[in-house]
């Protein structure tokens, strides 16, 4: 009795797990979409991100439950937007044959790449159809199974989904257009990145650089706040012309072929006293000797590449001078034109060479030297830690990129870059804030327009 009672309260949960995925979260006119759907959908996407996290896992922690329940609901509310926004141009702005056209012509490209790279070794996606076809295999099944497996859909339902994307973008850009961020708005996304770079710099390095180098693959790039022990810094660079640099290529290739040498003989030599040791351990005195014999070998060879490498580098070092005497020189009559009071900016637009001087978030904020300087050429990181004092200038110096004349504008005392100076840096990001708030709230609208019902509640995982 107590085991058939068991069974019956399994069978419960079971069933009361089932109806729990079966209910119905997001209805858009005839389309609807039950948990168990998006909770499905939400694997895939979990999954071709490279995290191995289930969210049917009933043992996940509650930490990261918490997390992927609040995860969910705003996937939940990006399926609205997609439905809402396909009906929304369906009706007025139906996409354009074109536009159609150019989602196919991506699609096609993609199952040309999963034949050529997913499905078989050849990298021709011709080729890989004929050996399907040569060894009966149908290759469309192929690609229809590969996209179930990796999506959740078939081919032609992943296509569907792209050319809803594709209106949602399209509804998107009509909502968007013209919307701009007011003065109280970037000003409040400003303090907002300001105080959280500041929160960033007490956290760490790491950190810190992450959240001030924004989209940008430069460190820096969205500085607002400068902390302590880095240093912003602006550079006229006068370049080596593309000769001159094929040359000090060409020689630093040499260098490099020589250290990597030198590598492979250090690693040779650490082998060989890692066997000499488990030879002398086993009482192999001549198995012993003939590793101190490689070991004395390796020696010798590394000496020698050291030796090449430090005559190499001198060699280097003194034809990279030589090609930049003519940029030393300019670089000099710069130097006394501003210590005769010209302005660096007007110097700068007229003759540095450094497109990220003249453009983007570096133009306005210049370079942000860490501690360490990683990212920059050692030399030119030399040349900004000798300045102390903002406004100060440096002497001519020469880096593997050219002749720099250094500006420090801010030294290493931590800092908050004034809102007038970085406005232009902010706006862009405030502009977007913006529009994507009008259109949410335009399809929110439409949304209500057309009857929709979601269900945030009901996505939450229920024990």
């Amino acid at each position: 009795l107590a085991l058939g009672m068991l069974v019956l309260m399994l069978a419960g949960c079971q069933v009361n797990r089932e109806k729990d995925m079966a209910q119905i979260v997001l209805q858009v006119g005839d389309v609807t979409y039950t948990k168990k759907q998006v909770y499905d959908n939400y694997a895939t996407i979990l999954a071709s991100g490279g995290y191995d996290i289930d969210p049917m896992d009933e043992e996940l922690k509650e930490s990261i439950r918490e997390q992927l329940d609040t995860m969910l609901v705003g996937y939940l509310d990006y399926l609205m937007k997609v439905e809402v926004a396909t009906v929304i141009v369906d009706r007025d702005m139906p996409l354009t044959e074109e536009e159609i056209a150019e989602v196919d012509a991506s699609m096609d490209q993609y199952v040309e790449f999963v034949k050529a790279y997913k499905l078989t070794e050849d990298e021709d996606p011709e080729a890989a159809e004929e050996n399907a076809q040569a060894e009966g295999e149908d290759i469309d099944a192929q690609v229809d199974a590969f996209f179930l497996e990796n999506t959740g859909m078939t081919l032609q339902e992943y296509r569907e989904e792209e050319y809803k994307l594709t209106k949602l973008e399209k509804l998107g850009n009509a909502l968007a257009k013209d919307v701009t961020a007011s003065d109280e708005q970037v000003k409040a996304r400003y303090e907002t990145d300001l105080q959280s770079q500041k929160e960033a710099a007490i956290t760490g390095e790491t950190y810190y650089e992450s959240v001030v180098t924004g989209d940008s693959d430069l460190i820096g790039a969205y500085t607002l706040h400068k902390a302590s022990g880095y240093q912003l810094v602006k550079h006229i660079l006068f370049t080596f012309t593309e000769e001159q640099q094929d040359e000090l290529e060409a020689l630093q290739e040499t260098i490099d072929d020589e250290k990597s040498a030198k590598s492979d003989a250090e690693t040779a030599k650490s082998e060989a006293e890692a066997a000499k040791l488990t030879a002398e351990d086993a009482g192999d005195t001549e198995e012993a000797a003939a590793q101190q014999k490689i070991i004395d070998d390796k020696d010798a060879i590394i000496s020698a590449l050291s030796a090449r490498i430090e005559t190499l580098q001198d060699q280097y070092f003194a034809r990279r001078d030589e090609l930049a005497a003519g940029n030393v020189a300019k670089a000099q009559d710069l130097v006394a034109r501003l210590k005769a009071g010209e302005d660096f900016d007007t110097l700068l637009a007229e003759y540095g060479e450094d497109p990220g001087m003249k453009q983007g978030a570096s133009s306005i904020t210049g370079y942000l030297i860490s501690p360490t300087g990683y990212g920059f050429d050692e030399t030119f990181v030399d040349a900004a830690q000798q300045l102390t004092e903002a406004g100060q200038i440096s002497d001519p110096v020469v880096s593997d990129f050219g002749v720099h004349i250094v500006k420090l504008l801010y030294g290493t005392d931590e800092a908050d870059l004034p809102y007038d100076l970085v406005k232009s840096i902010v706006q862009p990001l405030a502009d977007e804030d913006a529009q994507q708030t009008a259109v949410d709230e335009v399809i929110q609208k439409y949304a209500d327009e057309l009857g929709v019902k979601v269900y945030p509640d009901r996505i939450k995982f229920v024990k």
